[in-house]
């Protein structure tokens, strides 16, 4: 279930119909959002009650993704902040935009500590997510989000007069966001990866011995059959993982270019020091993916017109998917109970 999606789709309406009971006093390009939950503001329910929801429906789908597959678990930890950043956000109000009606003092500096926290903390999510999200094609996607968060943040900042209309910008980015990252990520085709600008990359050979000291020392029962293959003026290793009987394809292993790269199926995955820092985290984040593929957290999920290729990814097995027109699915699991192919 995409409960970012069904979140921005419920607070959206209730924006909306906040906004349409609201008293020609209000403005909205010059009176916040915060403001339609107004101390003092006899129909502030509806959008405490947007605020509250939505946080709630945040807060159980950063849960959820992490139980069901707990890749990105930084930036589901900042999201389960910016949803409790949310709810609390509604739970305490901000002032009137009426000058004449009172309203408590600490209420109002709650409710502006609580959207910070939000603020900062999806902010810092869309960051992790630029730096760590595994799907190559969703970094220029956050990378703009990003952007587009801390300029508009920085001018609501400064006291526009439009600070209605910089806010409601705000929302949206922030909502596309939300949205964006529940979308099926674009297959695409692998592509060379070189990171010799890297100046802390491994030599090669180094990198070699690390990898398989650490799977030695991890899957033993699987060093059985190392080839070396030639890159440039060293050697990368590859090795196989023997399918489970009954199935028929293998998962191979190999260090091309200083990274781990792990092939199943159609789909292949990166792990690397530009990507996950330290070797450490490298390792870690290859054999939580590893894992995930044979305990069949994740399948294989390839794309195909006719005989043509027309890309991979990995995906939950509980995701519903569906191939374009004139194309089929091909998904791969590890022991073959998720196996199909889809027309």
């Amino acid at each position: 279930m995409r409960y970012n999606t069904i979140a921005v789709a419920y607070i959206v309406v209730v924006i909306l119909i906040a906004h349409a009971v609201s008293p020609g006093s209000y403005l909205w390009r010059s009176n916040t959002i915060s403001e339609l939950a107004a101390q003092g503001y006899e129909r502030a329910w509806l959008m405490r009650i947007g605020f509250t929801g939505f946080g709630l429906c945040v807060v159980v789908g950063a849960l959820r993704r992490y139980r069901d597959w707990p890749s990105l678990v930084y930036r589901d930890a900042f999201l389960l902040l910016y949803g409790l950043g949310m709810i609390l956000a509604g739970v305490f109000s901000a002032p009137s935009w009426v000058d004449a009606v009172a309203y408590a003092p600490r209420e109002a500096a709650l409710h502006s500590l609580m959207a910070t926290v939000a603020g900062v903390s999806i902010s810092l999510a869309v960051f992790l997510s630029w730096i760590r999200d595994p799907e190559s094609s969703r970094r220029p996607g956050h990378a703009l989000a990003l952007v587009l968060i801390v300029l508009l943040s920085g001018v609501f900042g400064m006291g526009s007069r439009e600070a209605g209309l910089i806010q409601r910008l705000l929302y949206l980015v922030g909502f596309a966001w939300l949205v964006f990252i529940e979308l099926p990520p674009v297959m695409e085709k692998p592509r060379p990866r070189l990171f010799a600008e890297n100046p802390e990359v491994l030599e090669q050979e180094a990198f070699n011995r690390w990898f398989l000291d650490q799977f030695v020392a991890t899957y033993p029962e699987w060093v059985v059959d190392v080839q070396r293959y030639p890159q440039g003026d060293s050697e990368y290793v590859e090795l196989h993982i023997p399918p489970p009987p009954g199935q028929e394809e293998p998962i191979a292993v190999l260090t091309a270019d200083c990274e781990i790269v792990l092939w199943y199926h159609a789909w292949h995955a990166h792990f690397d020091t530009f990507l996950y820092g330290p070797l450490v985290n490298v390792w870690n984040a290859f054999r939580e993916y590893l894992e995930a593929i044979l305990n069949e957290k994740l399948v294989a999920v390839s794309e195909w017109q006719g005989e043509e290729w027309r890309g991979t990814r990995a995906a939950p097995p509980t995701e519903e998917i569906k191939p374009k027109k004139g194309r089929r699915i091909e998904a791969r699991s590890w022991k073959g109970t998720y196996t199909s192919t889809i027309v």
